[in-house]
């Protein structure tokens, strides 16, 4: 560069014939578009979960309940389900993956299980600090004071009139509401086991028919049944 800036004719025929070579190059097309390539095993299987949870978003209209199970007859192998429990919600699982509507259906009662839990601890906390209240206008008054430990389950007729009236009374009702909702998730997991004791006793008599072990169905006796009646046949003929 110095020599042909000094007007060196050689330099500057070797730094044109530099330009014409990068000028000729061909230049890559950056907007061409790409081939798409083949998605793999793992890509492949994303987007059908993927699109199973958007076909699975709206629950079905013509979807029959799960507890009207078992069906008498399915269309292939039938299918035990398995009795699942999250976090006290129970629920049968057929098939993975899981439907979308169902797994709705475990996060609204999953919410709702701890807004009640959530509940219950708050006013407890709160039906504590009325105890207190209470028991400091009762110092100043030079009465007794009130019972150490509260029971929801007890009646208390010296409540009434108190700090403790309205704060226990709630508390009382949240107490009651979580074992009312486990109580239902309870009954709700009997039912479900019950399903999938008769699916395992319809699945287990299509497995005999299929296999050839149903009643009525005769069977060539096995070759030890032979064996140990030509020895039984055999003694009988040579004593």
């Amino acid at each position: 560069m110095h020599a042909a800036a000094q007007g060196d004719s050689h330099s500057i025929l070797r730094i044109n014939q530099l330009v014409r070579d990068i000028e000729s190059r061909p230049t890559p097309k950056r907007n061409e578009a790409r081939i798409p390539t083949k998605p793999g095993l793992r890509e492949k299987k994303r987007l059908e979960n993927i699109a199973f949870q958007i076909q699975t978003m709206y629950r079905h209209p013509d979807v029959e309940p799960i507890l009207s199970r078992p069906r008498l007859s399915v269309a292939g192998q039938r299918q035990v389900p398995k009795l699942v429990n999250a976090r006290g919600v129970p629920f049968l699982r057929i098939k993975k993956p899981q439907p979308q509507n169902l797994s709705r259906i475990i996060r609204y009662k999953l919410r709702f299980k701890d807004k009640l839990i959530e509940r219950r601890d708050r006013l407890l906390v709160e039906t504590l600090f009325a105890k207190d209240e209470e028991d400091w206008d009762r110092l100043l008054t030079g009465q007794t004071l009130t019972e150490k430990v509260i029971h929801a389950q007890n009646h208390l007729a010296w409540v009434e009139g108190t700090w403790l009236e309205s704060p226990l009374e709630c508390y009382k009702k949240a107490y009651y509401d979580n074992i009312e909702f486990e109580k239902k998730q309870q009954a709700l997991a009997e039912k479900m086991w019950e399903v999938i004791l008769a699916e395992r006793k319809l699945a287990a008599e299509e497995e005999a028919k299929k296999s050839g072990l149903s009643d009525g169905f005769w069977r060539p006796p096995l070759i030890g049944v032979w064996k140990s009646l030509i020895r039984t046949l055999r003694a009988k003929l040579f004593a």
